[in-house]
């Protein structure tokens, strides 16, 4: 029995366990930090999108009874104006602690979406107000949904 050789098979079969044990877990646990950072992602790009929605159904609803010349009855305003501001403070909360999680596409498009948006509250009239914010939550809606599936995709 060959004592040396032994001893360094054992010596090199340690070794080459240690190392494999040590690069299993970090890449365990970079694919872990990987999927959690994904799933916060994917809460923000979420929870924008719902928000923007309840926005232009609210817009959308308001401007459709204005062009059609009907009023909206008093609950149905409450209904909308209760979901509106819901999703705006919602957006504005995402807006403020989400822009490190986001692309800077996201971002970018979100910028735009306040721009737009500040254009329709200056509209010089309730029917330019609802036309401006239903096209500005719309383009929002669709340039986020399109650079959320891209910033998700490569997860």
């Amino acid at each position: 029995m060959d004592y040396p050789t032994l001893f360094l098979n054992i010596i090199s079969g340690l070794l080459i366990a240690i190392v494999t044990a040590i690069v299993t877990v970090r890449l365990s646990l970079r694919q872990f930090y990987s999927q959690k950072w994904w799933g916060k992602r994917a809460e923000a790009y979420t929870s924008i999108l719902e928000s923007l929605h309840y926005m232009k159904r609210s817009f959308d609803e308001e401007f459709n009874a204005d062009l059609m010349g009907r009023e909206l009855s008093e609950a149905r305003q409450k209904q909308l104006r209760k979901k509106f501001l819901s999703g705006y403070d919602e957006l504005q909360k995402r807006l403020d602690i989400s822009h490190f999680i986001l692309s800077d596409e996201a971002n970018k498009a979100l910028k735009e979406f306040k721009a737009d948006y500040q254009e329709a509250k200056d509209a010089p009239s309730w029917a330019e107000h609802l036309y401006h914010g239903l096209n500005a939550t719309d383009t929002a809606i669709k340039k986020l949904s399109n650079v959320a599936k891209n910033d998700l995709k490569g997860h």
